[in-house]
Protein backbone atom coordinates (compact mmCIF):
# COMPACT_ATOMS: atom_id res chain seq x y z
CA UNK A 1 0.00 0.00 0.00
CA UNK A 2 1.18 3.70 -0.91
CA UNK A 3 2.04 5.55 2.18
CA UNK A 4 0.91 8.87 1.48
CA UNK A 5 1.28 12.75 2.74
CA UNK A 6 -0.70 15.32 3.24
CA UNK A 7 -3.04 16.54 0.82
CA UNK A 8 -2.79 13.03 -0.89
CA UNK A 9 0.78 13.63 -2.20
CA UNK A 10 2.64 10.24 -2.21
CA UNK A 11 5.87 10.18 0.03
CA UNK A 12 8.72 8.99 -2.66
CA UNK A 13 9.09 4.95 -2.08
CA UNK A 14 11.57 3.82 0.02
CA UNK A 15 14.85 2.06 -1.66
CA UNK A 16 14.48 -1.68 -1.01
CA UNK A 17 17.77 -2.21 -0.07
CA UNK A 18 16.68 -0.24 3.50
CA UNK A 19 16.70 -3.18 6.07
CA UNK A 20 13.12 -3.52 7.92
CA UNK A 21 14.17 -1.94 11.21
CA UNK A 22 15.00 1.49 8.95
CA UNK A 23 11.87 0.92 7.71
CA UNK A 24 9.73 0.63 10.00
CA UNK A 25 11.29 3.75 11.97
CA UNK A 26 10.48 5.62 8.84
CA UNK A 27 7.24 4.48 8.26
CA UNK A 28 6.48 5.55 12.29
CA UNK A 29 8.34 9.20 11.30
CA UNK A 30 6.41 9.56 8.47
CA UNK A 31 2.81 8.36 9.84
CA UNK A 32 3.65 10.88 12.85
CA UNK A 33 3.88 14.32 9.68
CA UNK A 34 0.47 12.68 8.13
CA UNK A 35 -1.69 12.46 11.57
CA UNK A 36 -0.31 16.21 12.50
CA UNK A 37 -1.18 17.38 8.75
CA UNK A 38 1.70 19.88 8.53
CA UNK A 39 3.94 18.20 5.87
CA UNK A 40 7.40 18.89 5.35
CA UNK A 41 7.26 22.56 4.54
CA UNK A 42 5.51 23.22 7.77
CA UNK A 43 7.72 20.98 9.60
CA UNK A 44 11.03 22.89 8.43
CA UNK A 45 9.20 25.72 9.31
CA UNK A 46 8.59 24.74 13.14
CA UNK A 47 12.19 23.22 13.62
CA UNK A 48 14.35 25.32 15.49
CA UNK A 49 17.80 25.31 17.07
CA UNK A 50 16.71 24.21 20.19
CA UNK A 51 16.02 21.11 18.69
CA UNK A 52 19.38 20.55 17.70
CA UNK A 53 21.44 21.47 20.35
CA UNK A 54 21.97 25.49 19.46
CA UNK A 55 22.89 24.77 16.04
CA UNK A 56 20.61 25.84 13.11
CA UNK A 57 18.18 23.03 12.06
CA UNK A 58 18.96 21.76 8.73
CA UNK A 59 17.18 22.67 5.58
CA UNK A 60 13.45 21.40 3.66
CA UNK A 61 16.05 19.29 1.31
CA UNK A 62 17.87 17.42 4.31
CA UNK A 63 15.33 16.59 6.05
CA UNK A 64 13.19 14.83 2.31
CA UNK A 65 16.49 13.23 2.17
CA UNK A 66 16.28 11.48 5.76
CA UNK A 67 12.90 10.88 5.59
CA UNK A 68 13.81 8.81 2.45
CA UNK A 69 16.44 6.76 4.37
CA UNK A 70 19.35 8.53 4.04
CA UNK A 71 21.73 8.97 6.93
CA UNK A 72 18.40 8.91 9.48
CA UNK A 73 19.44 6.59 11.91
CA UNK A 74 22.31 8.98 12.60
CA UNK A 75 19.88 11.85 12.88
CA UNK A 76 19.04 11.63 16.37
CA UNK A 77 17.47 15.28 16.69
CA UNK A 78 15.58 15.12 13.84
CA UNK A 79 13.86 12.17 15.09
CA UNK A 80 13.08 13.08 18.20
CA UNK A 81 12.30 16.46 16.62
CA UNK A 82 9.97 15.21 14.80
CA UNK A 83 7.86 13.45 17.67
CA UNK A 84 8.20 16.59 19.73
CA UNK A 85 6.90 18.46 16.62
CA UNK A 86 3.84 16.24 15.47
CA UNK A 87 2.88 13.63 18.18
CA UNK A 88 -0.38 14.67 20.36
CA UNK A 89 1.21 16.09 23.58
CA UNK A 90 -0.02 12.72 25.43
CA UNK A 91 1.53 10.70 23.20
CA UNK A 92 4.74 12.09 23.18
CA UNK A 93 6.87 9.69 25.74
CA UNK A 94 5.36 6.54 24.48
CA UNK A 95 6.16 7.52 20.72
CA UNK A 96 9.44 8.83 21.90
CA UNK A 97 10.68 5.49 23.44
CA UNK A 98 9.32 3.87 20.44
CA UNK A 99 11.58 5.61 17.80
CA UNK A 100 14.56 5.52 20.17
CA UNK A 101 14.25 1.98 20.12
CA UNK A 102 13.36 1.40 16.63
CA UNK A 103 16.59 3.54 16.06
CA UNK A 104 18.75 1.49 17.62
CA UNK A 105 17.84 -1.47 16.09
CA UNK A 106 18.65 0.24 12.41
CA UNK A 107 21.83 1.13 14.20
CA UNK A 108 22.39 -2.82 14.52
CA UNK A 109 21.19 -3.46 11.35
CA UNK A 110 23.59 -1.34 9.88
CA UNK A 111 26.33 -2.42 12.02
CA UNK A 112 26.12 -5.81 11.03
CA UNK A 113 25.47 -5.34 7.44
CA UNK A 114 28.30 -3.40 7.56
CA UNK A 115 30.53 -6.42 9.09
CA UNK A 116 29.03 -8.39 6.60
CA UNK A 117 30.31 -6.13 3.48
CA UNK A 118 33.59 -6.49 5.23
CA UNK A 119 34.03 -9.99 5.78
CA UNK A 120 33.28 -10.52 1.80
CA UNK A 121 36.30 -8.15 0.65
CA UNK A 122 40.00 -8.28 1.87
CA UNK A 123 40.55 -6.36 5.06
CA UNK A 124 41.62 -2.69 4.99
CA UNK A 125 43.20 -0.39 7.11
CA UNK A 126 40.46 1.24 9.70
CA UNK A 127 40.13 4.76 9.91
CA UNK A 128 41.92 4.60 13.24
CA UNK A 129 45.03 3.05 12.38
CA UNK A 130 45.11 5.34 9.18
CA UNK A 131 45.10 8.28 11.40
CA UNK A 132 47.24 6.53 13.98
CA UNK A 133 50.05 5.91 10.64
CA UNK A 134 49.49 9.19 9.48
CA UNK A 135 50.52 10.72 12.98
CA UNK A 136 53.80 8.71 12.92
CA UNK A 137 54.66 9.83 9.82
CA UNK A 138 54.34 13.33 10.80
CA UNK A 139 56.05 12.09 13.85
CA UNK A 140 59.37 10.83 11.81
CA UNK A 141 58.79 13.67 9.54
CA UNK A 142 59.49 16.10 12.40
CA UNK A 143 61.90 13.95 13.85
CA UNK A 144 63.97 14.22 10.64
CA UNK A 145 63.31 17.96 10.61
CA UNK A 146 64.73 18.52 13.89
CA UNK A 147 67.96 16.88 13.48
CA UNK A 148 68.47 18.94 10.35
CA UNK A 149 67.82 22.10 12.33
CA UNK A 150 70.32 20.87 14.83
CA UNK A 151 73.10 20.86 11.83
CA UNK A 152 71.99 24.54 10.49
CA UNK A 153 72.44 25.77 14.48
CA UNK A 154 75.58 24.32 15.02
CA UNK A 155 76.76 25.93 11.61
CA UNK A 156 74.85 29.65 12.44
CA UNK A 157 76.31 29.28 15.70
CA UNK A 158 79.82 28.40 14.93
CA UNK A 159 79.64 31.46 12.35
CA UNK A 160 78.52 33.93 14.42
CA UNK A 161 80.91 32.99 17.34
CA UNK A 162 83.52 33.93 14.18
CA UNK A 163 82.39 36.97 13.17
CA UNK A 164 82.22 38.01 17.23
CA UNK A 165 85.94 36.96 17.75
CA UNK A 166 87.14 38.85 14.23
CA UNK A 167 90.67 39.32 13.86
CA UNK A 168 91.58 37.37 17.00
CA UNK A 169 89.83 34.54 15.75
CA UNK A 170 92.40 34.08 12.85
CA UNK A 171 94.38 31.33 14.43
CA UNK A 172 90.93 29.46 15.21
CA UNK A 173 89.25 30.00 11.99
CA UNK A 174 90.69 26.40 10.61
CA UNK A 175 89.41 24.44 14.09
CA UNK A 176 86.69 25.86 14.13
CA UNK A 177 85.34 25.03 10.70
CA UNK A 178 86.44 21.61 10.71
CA UNK A 179 83.93 21.55 13.60
CA UNK A 180 81.13 22.71 11.30
CA UNK A 181 78.49 20.18 10.31
CA UNK A 182 78.09 19.84 6.59
CA UNK A 183 74.79 21.77 5.26
CA UNK A 184 71.48 19.99 5.66
CA UNK A 185 69.09 19.61 2.68
CA UNK A 186 66.03 21.77 2.79
CA UNK A 187 62.85 19.96 4.17
CA UNK A 188 60.39 18.19 1.84
CA UNK A 189 57.29 20.87 2.90
CA UNK A 190 57.69 24.37 2.36
CA UNK A 191 58.24 25.96 5.71
CA UNK A 192 59.78 29.07 6.70
CA UNK A 193 63.26 29.30 7.42
CA UNK A 194 64.64 31.61 9.86
CA UNK A 195 68.57 32.19 11.01
CA UNK A 196 67.53 31.33 14.54
CA UNK A 197 64.29 29.71 16.37
CA UNK A 198 65.23 30.46 19.38
CA UNK A 199 63.11 33.04 21.13
CA UNK A 200 64.97 36.25 22.35
CA UNK A 201 65.24 36.88 26.59
CA UNK A 202 62.13 38.82 26.48
CA UNK A 203 59.97 36.33 24.94
CA UNK A 204 61.32 33.79 26.46
CA UNK A 205 60.62 35.18 29.81
CA UNK A 206 56.62 35.79 28.66
CA UNK A 207 56.23 32.25 28.15
CA UNK A 208 58.62 31.06 31.49
CA UNK A 209 55.73 33.78 33.13
CA UNK A 210 52.99 31.61 31.66
CA UNK A 211 54.11 28.36 32.16
CA UNK A 212 54.90 29.01 36.03
CA UNK A 213 51.80 29.98 36.24
CA UNK A 214 49.87 27.08 34.53
CA UNK A 215 51.60 24.64 36.84
CA UNK A 216 51.54 26.65 39.97
CA UNK A 217 47.39 26.22 39.21
CA UNK A 218 47.93 22.66 38.67
CA UNK A 219 51.28 21.06 38.66
CA UNK A 220 49.96 17.36 38.13
CA UNK A 221 47.75 18.36 35.19
CA UNK A 222 44.72 16.56 36.76
CA UNK A 223 42.20 19.73 36.52
CA UNK A 224 43.50 20.10 32.61
CA UNK A 225 42.67 16.52 32.45
CA UNK A 226 39.26 17.06 33.94
CA UNK A 227 38.59 20.17 32.16
CA UNK A 228 38.82 18.34 28.72
CA UNK A 229 37.24 15.24 29.70
CA UNK A 230 34.21 17.13 30.99
CA UNK A 231 34.32 19.56 27.49
CA UNK A 232 34.23 16.72 25.37
CA UNK A 233 31.56 14.64 27.59
CA UNK A 234 29.20 17.83 27.47
CA UNK A 235 29.59 18.19 23.84
CA UNK A 236 28.53 14.46 23.05
CA UNK A 237 26.01 15.14 25.22
CA UNK A 238 25.31 11.26 26.07
CA UNK A 239 22.46 11.43 28.12
CA UNK A 240 20.30 12.91 25.46
CA UNK A 241 21.76 11.30 22.21
CA UNK A 242 23.54 8.38 22.80
CA UNK A 243 26.73 8.99 21.76
CA UNK A 244 30.63 8.51 23.14
CA UNK A 245 32.59 9.42 20.03
CA UNK A 246 33.78 12.42 19.10
CA UNK A 247 33.45 11.01 15.36
CA UNK A 248 29.82 10.88 15.87
CA UNK A 249 30.09 14.77 16.51
CA UNK A 250 28.35 16.98 13.45
CA UNK A 251 31.07 19.08 11.35
CA UNK A 252 29.87 21.97 13.21
CA UNK A 253 29.78 20.94 16.74
CA UNK A 254 33.52 19.47 16.49
CA UNK A 255 33.76 23.46 15.59
CA UNK A 256 32.23 24.56 19.03
CA UNK A 257 34.13 21.58 20.64
CA UNK A 258 37.12 24.63 21.13
CA UNK A 259 35.24 27.23 22.18
CA UNK A 260 33.72 24.51 25.05
CA UNK A 261 36.99 23.61 25.95
CA UNK A 262 38.34 27.28 26.39
CA UNK A 263 34.78 27.83 28.49
CA UNK A 264 35.56 24.89 31.03
CA UNK A 265 39.06 24.91 31.22
CA UNK A 266 39.12 28.48 31.91
CA UNK A 267 36.66 27.65 35.03
CA UNK A 268 38.52 24.70 35.82
CA UNK A 269 41.72 27.11 36.49
CA UNK A 270 39.97 30.18 37.30
CA UNK A 271 41.65 32.08 34.43
CA UNK A 272 40.28 35.73 33.21
CA UNK A 273 39.25 36.90 29.81
CA UNK A 274 41.98 38.11 27.74
CA UNK A 275 41.50 41.92 26.44
CA UNK A 276 43.05 40.93 22.71
CA UNK A 277 43.09 37.33 22.98
CA UNK A 278 41.31 34.31 24.56
CA UNK A 279 43.24 34.69 28.20
CA UNK A 280 44.75 36.63 30.44
CA UNK A 281 47.57 34.71 32.28
CA UNK A 282 50.45 36.37 34.32
CA UNK A 283 49.63 39.48 32.91
CA UNK A 284 49.99 37.93 29.25
CA UNK A 285 47.54 37.54 26.59
CA UNK A 286 46.89 34.53 25.75
CA UNK A 287 45.14 32.68 22.29
CA UNK A 288 44.00 29.32 23.46
CA UNK A 289 43.85 26.99 20.38
CA UNK A 290 42.68 23.40 20.42
CA UNK A 291 42.63 20.76 17.56
CA UNK A 292 41.97 17.25 17.48
CA UNK A 293 44.36 16.14 15.29
CA UNK A 294 47.09 18.65 16.85
CA UNK A 295 47.04 20.51 13.59
CA UNK A 296 46.91 24.05 15.19
CA UNK A 297 45.71 26.73 12.77
CA UNK A 298 46.78 30.59 14.04
CA UNK A 299 45.00 33.73 12.86
CA UNK A 300 46.84 36.86 11.53
CA UNK A 301 45.24 38.46 14.95
CA UNK A 302 47.24 36.00 16.96
CA UNK A 303 51.21 36.30 15.15
CA UNK A 304 53.16 37.88 17.90
CA UNK A 305 50.76 36.29 20.96
CA UNK A 306 51.56 33.95 23.45
CA UNK A 307 49.69 30.74 22.16
CA UNK A 308 48.49 27.79 24.64
CA UNK A 309 48.10 24.66 22.35
CA UNK A 310 45.85 22.04 23.41
CA UNK A 311 44.64 18.66 21.74
CA UNK A 312 43.79 15.37 23.27
CA UNK A 313 43.39 11.80 21.56
CA UNK A 314 40.01 9.84 23.48
CA UNK A 315 40.52 6.63 21.85
CA UNK A 316 44.54 6.62 23.56
CA UNK A 317 43.06 8.23 26.63
CA UNK A 318 46.08 11.09 26.80
CA UNK A 319 46.37 14.76 25.94
CA UNK A 320 49.19 17.58 25.28
CA UNK A 321 49.26 20.92 25.98
CA UNK A 322 52.14 23.99 25.20
CA UNK A 323 52.89 27.18 24.70
CA UNK A 324 54.10 28.91 21.90
CA UNK A 325 55.13 32.33 20.82
CA UNK A 326 53.09 32.64 17.37
CA UNK A 327 56.00 34.53 15.04
CA UNK A 328 56.57 34.02 11.31
CA UNK A 329 59.21 32.06 11.13
CA UNK A 330 57.57 29.49 13.43
CA UNK A 331 54.45 29.12 11.23
CA UNK A 332 53.69 27.78 7.47
CA UNK A 333 54.19 29.93 4.42
CA UNK A 334 51.14 29.24 3.25
CA UNK A 335 47.50 29.56 4.92
CA UNK A 336 43.94 28.42 4.15
CA UNK A 337 41.29 30.23 2.99
CA UNK A 338 40.83 32.22 6.36
CA UNK A 339 44.23 33.13 5.89
CA UNK A 340 45.09 30.78 9.22
CA UNK A 341 48.87 29.43 8.62
CA UNK A 342 49.89 26.17 10.83
CA UNK A 343 52.81 25.44 12.87
CA UNK A 344 55.81 24.42 11.04
CA UNK A 345 58.07 21.77 11.84
CA UNK A 346 60.42 24.53 13.11
CA UNK A 347 57.65 26.03 15.39
CA UNK A 348 57.07 22.36 16.94
CA UNK A 349 60.17 21.92 17.70
CA UNK A 350 59.98 25.70 20.01
CA UNK A 351 56.49 24.72 21.63
CA UNK A 352 57.31 24.46 25.63
CA UNK A 353 55.52 21.33 26.77
CA UNK A 354 53.63 21.56 29.93
CA UNK A 355 51.93 18.11 29.34
CA UNK A 356 52.87 15.64 26.63
CA UNK A 357 50.92 12.72 26.18
CA UNK A 358 49.67 13.06 29.82
CA UNK A 359 46.51 10.18 30.82
CA UNK A 360 43.31 11.86 29.99
CA UNK A 361 40.33 10.36 32.01
CA UNK A 362 39.41 6.71 30.37
CA UNK A 363 36.34 7.32 27.95
CA UNK A 364 34.59 3.87 28.82
CA UNK A 365 32.01 3.16 26.09
CA UNK A 366 34.97 4.09 23.55
CA UNK A 367 37.47 1.52 25.02
CA UNK A 368 35.08 -1.46 25.43
CA UNK A 369 35.00 -3.96 21.86
CA UNK A 370 32.51 -2.80 19.19
CA UNK A 371 30.86 -6.26 19.51
CA UNK A 372 30.40 -5.43 23.47
CA UNK A 373 28.92 -1.85 22.67
CA UNK A 374 26.35 -3.84 20.20
CA UNK A 375 25.36 -5.72 23.36
CA UNK A 376 24.67 -3.20 25.81
CA UNK A 377 22.92 -1.41 23.00
CA UNK A 378 20.57 -3.77 21.79
CA UNK A 379 18.69 -3.89 24.69
CA UNK A 380 15.23 -2.10 24.74
CA UNK A 381 15.60 -1.14 28.66
CA UNK A 382 17.62 1.21 29.83
CA UNK A 383 17.83 -0.71 33.36
CA UNK A 384 19.11 -3.46 31.32
CA UNK A 385 21.49 -1.80 29.03
CA UNK A 386 23.23 -0.75 32.32
CA UNK A 387 23.30 -3.90 33.71
CA UNK A 388 24.85 -5.26 30.68
CA UNK A 389 27.48 -2.41 30.84
CA UNK A 390 28.16 -3.85 34.46
CA UNK A 391 28.52 -7.17 32.78
CA UNK A 392 30.87 -6.26 30.39
CA UNK A 393 32.99 -3.11 31.51
CA UNK A 394 34.76 -5.00 34.54
CA UNK A 395 37.80 -4.36 36.50
CA UNK A 396 37.62 -0.71 35.08
CA UNK A 397 36.30 2.76 36.52
CA UNK A 398 32.79 2.99 34.86
CA UNK A 399 31.85 6.78 34.93
CA UNK A 400 28.14 8.07 35.60
CA UNK A 401 28.68 9.54 32.03
CA UNK A 402 28.76 6.28 30.68
CA UNK A 403 26.05 5.13 32.65
CA UNK A 404 23.64 7.61 31.85
CA UNK A 405 24.73 7.74 27.89
CA UNK A 406 23.87 3.68 27.63
CA UNK A 407 20.52 4.91 29.96
CA UNK A 408 20.04 7.75 27.68
CA UNK A 409 17.16 8.61 31.01
CA UNK A 410 17.20 10.78 33.90
CA UNK A 411 19.20 9.93 37.15
CA UNK A 412 21.57 7.45 35.88
CA UNK A 413 22.95 6.66 39.44
CA UNK A 414 19.08 5.23 39.92
CA UNK A 415 19.95 2.76 37.41
CA UNK A 416 23.14 2.20 38.96
CA UNK A 417 21.56 1.44 42.61
CA UNK A 418 19.06 -0.93 40.75
CA UNK A 419 22.03 -2.66 38.64
CA UNK A 420 23.74 -3.55 41.29
CA UNK A 421 20.76 -5.55 43.12
CA UNK A 422 19.84 -7.09 39.92
CA UNK A 423 23.87 -8.35 39.27
CA UNK A 424 24.02 -9.46 43.01
CA UNK A 425 22.03 -12.13 41.83
CA UNK A 426 24.74 -12.67 39.00
CA UNK A 427 27.23 -12.78 41.30
CA UNK A 428 28.99 -9.34 40.43
CA UNK A 429 29.40 -6.82 42.73
CA UNK A 430 28.87 -3.19 41.51
CA UNK A 431 30.87 -1.05 43.76
CA UNK A 432 30.51 2.82 44.11
CA UNK A 433 33.10 5.49 45.54
CA UNK A 434 30.82 4.72 48.73
CA UNK A 435 32.07 1.07 48.91
CA UNK A 436 35.70 2.21 47.66
CA UNK A 437 37.25 0.35 50.65
CA UNK A 438 35.62 -3.15 49.00
CA UNK A 439 37.51 -2.12 45.60
CA UNK A 440 40.31 -1.70 47.76
CA UNK A 441 40.31 -4.96 49.80
CA UNK A 442 39.83 -6.68 46.63
CA UNK A 443 42.63 -5.62 44.54
CA UNK A 444 40.41 -3.61 41.77
CA UNK A 445 40.60 -0.05 41.19
CA UNK A 446 39.68 2.55 43.63
CA UNK A 447 36.01 4.45 42.10
CA UNK A 448 36.41 7.85 42.41
CA UNK A 449 33.32 10.36 43.15
CA UNK A 450 30.69 9.45 40.36
CA UNK A 451 32.41 6.29 39.49
CA UNK A 452 31.58 2.59 39.86
CA UNK A 453 33.77 -0.53 39.36
CA UNK A 454 32.36 -3.98 38.54
CA UNK A 455 34.05 -7.47 39.25
CA UNK A 456 32.35 -11.01 39.97
CA UNK A 457 32.93 -12.57 43.30
CA UNK A 458 33.08 -16.19 44.09
CA UNK A 459 33.65 -17.72 47.20
CA UNK A 460 37.11 -17.84 48.59
CA UNK A 461 38.58 -21.02 48.34
CA UNK A 462 40.66 -22.49 51.30
CA UNK A 463 43.98 -22.76 48.77
CA UNK A 464 43.92 -18.96 48.34
CA UNK A 465 46.05 -17.32 51.32
CA UNK A 466 47.60 -14.53 49.22
CA UNK A 467 44.48 -13.80 47.73
CA UNK A 468 42.90 -10.29 48.29
CA UNK A 469 39.34 -10.78 49.61
CA UNK A 470 36.10 -9.26 51.68
CA UNK A 471 34.45 -10.21 54.02
CA UNK A 472 29.99 -10.39 53.72
CA UNK A 473 28.06 -11.99 56.38
CA UNK A 474 31.11 -14.31 57.74
CA UNK A 475 31.79 -15.73 54.29
CA UNK A 476 34.91 -14.66 52.61
CA UNK A 477 34.79 -13.66 48.72
CA UNK A 478 37.25 -12.71 46.44
CA UNK A 479 37.71 -11.72 42.96
CA UNK A 480 36.09 -14.59 40.35
CA UNK A 481 38.91 -16.84 38.34
CA UNK A 482 37.47 -18.01 34.59
CA UNK A 483 36.70 -21.54 35.85
CA UNK A 484 34.87 -20.45 39.02
CA UNK A 485 30.96 -20.94 38.89
CA UNK A 486 28.69 -18.58 39.48
CA UNK A 487 27.50 -17.91 43.07
CA UNK A 488 24.76 -14.88 44.17
CA UNK A 489 25.90 -12.41 46.35
CA UNK A 490 24.68 -11.99 49.95
CA UNK A 491 20.99 -9.79 49.51
CA UNK A 492 21.52 -7.80 52.35
CA UNK A 493 22.89 -4.35 50.99
CA UNK A 494 26.54 -3.57 50.43
CA UNK A 495 27.92 -1.74 53.47
CA UNK A 496 29.59 1.59 52.87
CA UNK A 497 32.55 1.16 55.06
CA UNK A 498 34.13 -2.22 56.95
Amino acid sequence: MTQTSRRGRPWTPLPSDLDADTTELLRVLRGLIDESGIGLKGLSRALTSSHFKGVDPPGYNTISRRLRGEGISNDTNLIEAVVQICAQPEQRRARTTEVRRLREAALNSSAQEARRRADAVPEQPQPDELAQARRRIAELQDELAQERLRGDESRQTMAFLLGVLGRSAVGLAAPLQSFLPAPSRPPADPVVSHPSPLLSPADAGGIDAVAAHLRTLDPTGERFAGALRTAVDEMLDGQRTGRYDIGQLHKTEKTHLRTKVETVLSSALGLEPGKQMDLSIADHEVDLKFSLTGNWMIPAESVGHICLLVTLDDARSEWSAGLLLAEDHLLTRGGNKDGKRGVSRVGREAIRWLFRKAPLPRNTLLALPREDITAIMSHRSAQQRVNELFRRAQRVRVSSTAVATVAMQGDPMKRLRDARAMLAREGIAALTWQQGWSAQALGLPVPRSGEAVAARLAPLRDDETDTPFIELEGQRWAVARPGDPVAPLPARPWPDRP
